[in-house]
């Protein structure tokens, strides 16, 4: 059986225009966490190690090829990614199984790439493997906001979320300028769950009742 050692790396960069691939560029076009799966690639011998490597900074052209390239030159193999755009500046999360005999190589090589800044550490356990079941999603449901930005707003909503037990799995905002009298409005979109069992006090007509007034209460129309 092959030794593995797990390993987490954390990369920050700077990123202008996405072209590194097509899948790429697509899930850039909003704002918002876009999910792309490359099969994963075990090493039959050498062990292998399993790192996670997050790329944040101002955007600029070939980024992610630039990424990809350490990665490939060192014989790894990219699992799962996220990428997320936000304003000017680009987000970049991946998995990546690489010959423990080349973690020196290819923290060297991400070190060198123009803009990024580097961090890691080591992983607990595998990535790759199986993991416990999760316990099963018992409810689900899907919330917006859309009012005036105040200071506070994302907080007291999750806060909400949380009293009444729901766990929120994504979330976006966004910030923009009112068309007319120089005002910022501000959305939030995002997806709330609950796993079994759910208590007896799980009331979905209530939750909305008093969303609907927090919502009043903050001058936003929630839903």
């Amino acid at each position: 059986q092959v030794q593995r050692t797990p390993l987490i790396i954390v990369l920050s960069c700077q990123p202008s225009t996405m072209s590194a691939t097509y899948i790429l560029q697509r899930s850039l076009t909003r704002h918002a966490v876009k999910t792309f799966h490359v099969p994963h690639v075990f090493f039959t011998s050498g062990g292998t190690t399993h790192l996670i490597v997050n790329a944040l900074g101002e955007d600029r052209l070939g980024i992610v090829s630039d990424l990809t390239k350490c990665v490939s030159a060192a014989g790894g193999s990219v699992g799962e990614s996220q990428a997320t755009k936000l304003g000017t500046y680009f987000s970049l999360t991946m998995t990546i199984d690489v010959p423990t005999k080349s973690v020196s190589d290819i923290k060297a090589a991400l070190k060198d790439i123009k803009g990024l800044k580097t961090q890691y550490l080591e992983a607990s356990e595998d990535i790759a493997a199986p993991r416990k079941k999760p316990p099963r999603v018992a409810y689900s449901g899907r919330f917006t906001l859309e009012g005036l930005d105040n200071p506070g707003l994302v907080h007291t909503l999750t806060n909400f979320m949380v009293s009444h037990g729901l766990s929120v799995d994504t979330l976006e905002t966004t910030q923009e300028e009112a068309a007319f009298g120089g005002t910022t409005l501000f959305s939030i979109d995002g997806i709330v769950t609950a796993h079994e069992p759910l208590p007896h006090s799980f009331d979905t007509d209530k939750i909305r009742e008093e969303l609907s007034k927090l919502g009043d209460s903050l001058n936003c129309d929630i839903d």
